[in-house]
Parts: C-alpha cells; structure tokens; sequence
C-alpha cells in the first residue's frame, strides 16, 4: 500500500517504554542469571571472527563502553559502527551512543547519542534511532551530527538502510498493531508493509534486517494472535507479495543476513549447550531446521551476527555467562 501521509500519533508512553527495553532486554536474553558486577559477565562486547564463529577478538578496546551492541558494516568493509553505553558511569541503555570504527578496530568515534545505526550505501551517513526527548528515526552524517542531522519520522523505530541506498525500513507502533514502514528517500512517501489496520503482528522488536539483494526484510514479532513470537520473513515490497514465518517461538531480535541472501543469522536458547544463547542459521528459502553455527564458543552467550561484505569476517555480540549455580558454590567451599 503506498501512501503519503503525516505521521501517526501514537502513545507516548508505549513507544518510550518499548525503546528503553531495546538494549536492556537484549541482556535480560543473554544472561542466564543476574551478573556480579565489574567483570566480564557484565560485559557484552562485540567480537570480530571467522565466518564459522571461530577465533573471536575483541574488535575495539573501549574499556569503559562496557556494553556494546548492534553492530554493522559499511558496503565497503571499512568501517563499522555500533552502540555502547558506560555502566561503570551510571549510564542506562537509554543513553547508548553511536561509535565508528576502523574495521580493524582502530580510531574510534563518538558520533553522539542513539542506538542500532545503520550505514547508507556509500557510507557517508547513518540512520538509526534515538530515545526521548528525541524519539524517533534520525540521519545522520558519519562525521556528526553537526554535519548533517535530520529527522526521519518521529513516530519510528529501529531502521536499516536498503542495499540500493533508495530506502529506509522502521517500524512503528499502535494500540494494537504495529507495522513496518518502508520510506523511499527519493520519493517522500512512507509505504506500510501490510495495509494499514492489517497487520497481525503488535510488535516488531529492534534490529531487523534488509537482505542484501534487497528482496527481503527479517524481523521478529510478536502476533497479536496468542501473543506468538516468531522469525518472520517479509517480501520489500510488502506482505501481499510474500509473507512466511521461518522460526516459531523465542529468539533474540538481532538478525543478519549471509551476503548471498540465502541465510539469516539469528540466535536463540539451545538445550545441547546448557540453554545457553547460541547463533545459528536458517535457510531463507526453505524451511529446514536451523543449523547451529559450529565455530562459535559453547561456554559464552553470543548473539548478532553481522557477516563482512566480502563474507570473510564475522561481527559477534557476546557475553561470559555467569557460572552455573553448582560450580558457584563448589568454587566458595574451596
């Protein structure tokens, strides 16, 4: 359905509340029990590795943005930006801000504040979102906000940047139902992914993904329907050309993609390794079961996995899970 149109309102206090749960929830999913703190098992960090998982480094030495997130490359595998926030300050989720790097990890910047960017084809810009009082969908230049900053859609949330460079997909919020809004830049015009009032999903969680042959978007919902939670996939275009639901039930909302399109990354609990979150992989044109990626470390909690351009690296966001409450109390009669 294509329509222009001014923003809907929606209620302040629903789309504050679901944008502050967008880092915090992604730790309450990782973590096992609540952390001791001032170690690594209140670490989430971003990790650079090899496609299957294996050998992971630490991509950037920050030691106080201790909580990390959300990272993403540029389409020429130079840079990569992600967000971060400082526990050790005092700092919430709700006070991420946005940092470039290197893709070797080197000469980080702070653009400013904001979560889950997003980099536009030549790299010269990034979408991404901010918290109140400056809710919304923003764009932003990669040397700051001084240089350029625009706001997308105050209503939106979340946002990924279309292969082409044409368009940006975000969602927004209603009462009931949420949908997906695909703006074209070139246009003007905010297109809904499913007509509006149709939607049978009442929300899309953070950090869904565009295919890179710009056919399809991967999210998470929530239907409204028994309050179901599901990987779903979604046609560009919108769901009347292609609407499928590739996993049923909980996995973590930080999705990618392999760059030939046929695979989505995802995470979710496996009992084969102690319940912890592990990544894996889904078939995007078929419905095999998931295969676990093989490489990575069974004793950590690891979630995003953004493949490099060139398919040849491996961004991982993970955490040291706390020890099992056994081993705990083993480890304190010694």
């Amino acid at each position: 359905m294509r329509v222009v149109f001014a923003p809907r309102r929606i209620r302040l206090a629903a789309a504050i509340g679901l944008g502050s749960m967008v880092l915090a929830l992604l730790v309450q999913i990782i973590a096992q029990e609540p952390a001791p703190p001032a170690n690594q098992e209140l670490e989430t960090r971003i990790f650079v590795c090899q496609p299957d998982g294996s050998g992971m480094k630490p991509l950037v030495e920050m030691t106080d943005y201790r909580m990390q997130g959300s990272p993403t490359w540029s389409q020429d595998g130079k840079l990569i930006s992600f967000d971060a926030w400082r526990p050790d300050l005092g700092e919430k989720n709700t006070e991420s801000k946005i940092i470039i790097v290197n893709a070797n990890g080197s000469d980080p910047k702070i653009l400013g504040d904001g979560a889950m960017p997003s980099f536009s084809p030549r790299h010269n810009r990034i979408c991404f979102s901010r918290y109140p009082p400056n809710y919304g969908v923003w764009v932003m230049s990669i040397e700051g906000p001084e240089k350029e900053l625009v706001l997308l859609d105050d209503e939106g949330w979340g946002a990924d940047w279309s292969p082409d460079g044409r368009r940006i997909v975000y969602t927004v919020y209603g009462d009931e139902q949420s949908n997906l809004v695909v703006y074209d830049l070139v246009e003007g015009e905010r297109i809904l992914l499913f007509e509006e009032g149709k939607s049978p999903y009442s929300s899309f969680f953070w950090n869904f993904a565009w295919s890179p042959d710009g056919r399809h978007i991967a999210f998470k919902g929530q239907r409204v329907e028994g309050e179901k939670l599901e990987l779903g996939m979604i046609d560009a275009r919108g769901a009347k050309h292609g609407l499928i639901t590739r996993v049923e039930g909980e996995v973590t909302p930080n999705l990618g993609w392999s760059q030939d399109s046929r695979q989505i990354l995802f995470s979710q609990k496996t009992k084969v390794r102690g319940g912890r979150v592990q990544l894996y992989t889904a078939a995007a044109d078929t419905m095999e079961p998931p295969q676990l990626l093989p490489g990575q470390d069974p004793l950590r909690a690891n979630v995003t996995a953004a493949p490099s351009p060139d398919g040849k690296q491996l961004l991982i966001v993970s955490r040291k899970p706390p020890p099992a409450k056994g081993k705990a109390k083993a480890q304190k009669a010694r």
